[in-house]
């Protein structure tokens, strides 16, 4: 599970686990936490996983819920977990005293360590949950909403219900609440609660800083998407490796040994904008309410009689979706001397209204 070079997400992660705010349950005050991390960045492996057997090998907690999407998804998860401790020779030479303490095992649930584990499906009926003298001392949501959930206004509502009416009184003071995912919709449950004021928030993006060379990086995609040359993928390649220190620079991905800015660059153009920003970047796009697409909004500066059409700023958030950037454009409502340049001390720039015909 840990072939590469971890990520500083991963780090950060790692770090927030070994270093609760106060000690094991019941003599502490459990926290809220909501992580926002992109697609393939190994969140489930860690909250779901490795963190999770910390929890149990060493007894930190007395009872863990775990709530994903479906009752599926959640099984597996527990699945994944058997499976490692009994398949992982290193964990069972080290850990042999904690894992001969293995109480009831059944498909949704296992005891373990004197803590017991119960996985559910978003939605479930699980209002009472206790394991002998516990409630739950920490709750993992782990993906718990899906793609076509999200999109409908009445199923997030009744998702966001379920959560506030029975998932946040399923514990005591003691316990702690994760919450995990990608941000599916601007209004979904995960969005909703990285702006709770009591919850402690942490979002992360593939591309955290793009390449302020969009020029390059249009030049590139011309190339990468020309489907009259056979030789297309390797064309754009070799325009990269002529041009590369100067594509990357001042760039920042979140996971570099396992996703490039290359390979993601590659993934906006082949996947799409939506897809890419939703999945890779946690900034979903609202198909109900995305009327613009804020890549295709330009700026004028009115220059007495003219409009003139200014260059797109550097650095913007879509860099590999745009073309060239354009020279500055005059638009004249009467005929004006083309060859003489704009006066560097232009006002600044005014509303301006362009009827429509």
């Amino acid at each position: 599970h840990c072939r590469l070079d971890e990520s500083d997400f991963q780090r950060e992660l790692l770090a927030l686990h070994v270093a609760p705010p106060s000690g094991p349950p019941p003599h502490r005050t459990g926290y809220r936490r909501a992580i926002a991390a992109p697609r393939g960045s190994a969140k489930s492996t860690l909250a779901s996983l490795i963190l999770l057997m910390h929890d149990v090998l060493y007894a930190r907690e007395r009872y863990i819920v775990i709530l994903s999407a479906t009752l599926k998804q959640a099984a597996q998860r527990l699945r994944n977990l058997r499976a490692e401790l009994a398949g992982n020779a290193r964990l069972r030479q080290v850990y042999a005293p904690q894992l001969r303490r293995r109480g009831e095992a059944r498909a949704h649930s296992l005891a373990l360590n004197g803590v017991q584990l119960d996985v559910f499906g978003s939605g479930a009926e699980i209002r009472g949950l206790t394991s002998g003298p516990w409630r739950p001392t920490k709750i993992i949501l782990d993906d718990v909403e899906d793609s076509e959930g999200v999109e409908t206004p009445g199923r997030r509502e009744k998702l966001a219900d379920w959560y506030n009416e029975v998932v946040e009184n399923l514990g005591d003071t003691y316990t702690h609440i994760l919450i995990v995912g990608t941000i599916l919709h601007p209004e979904s449950l995960l969005a909703t609660l990285l702006k709770r004021p009591d919850f402690e928030v942490h979002r992360y993006r593939a591309i955290e800083t793009f390449s302020p060379r969009q020029d390059l990086w249009a030049e590139w995609r011309r190339r990468f998407v020309d489907l009259a040359n056979p030789r297309r993928i390797d064309a754009a390649r070799r325009f990269f490796r002529a041009h590369k220190d100067d594509m990357l620079r001042d760039t920042r991905v979140l996971w570099p040994a396992r996703e490039d800015y290359y390979q993601l660059m590659v993934q906006l153009v082949t996947r799409g904008r939506r897809a890419f920003y939703q999945e890779k970047q946690n900034e979903p796009l609202c198909a109900g309410a995305a009327i613009f697409l804020p890549e295709t909004i330009r700026r004028f500066r009115r220059e007495g009689a003219n409009l003139v059409l200014l260059p797109k700023t550097p650095g913007a958030n879509d860099p590999a979706a745009e073309g060239n950037t354009p020279a500055p454009l005059s638009i004249s409502s009467a005929p004006t001397d083309t060859s003489a340049p704009a006066s560097a001390s232009a006002p600044a720039p005014a509303p301006v209204s362009i009827p429509v015909e």
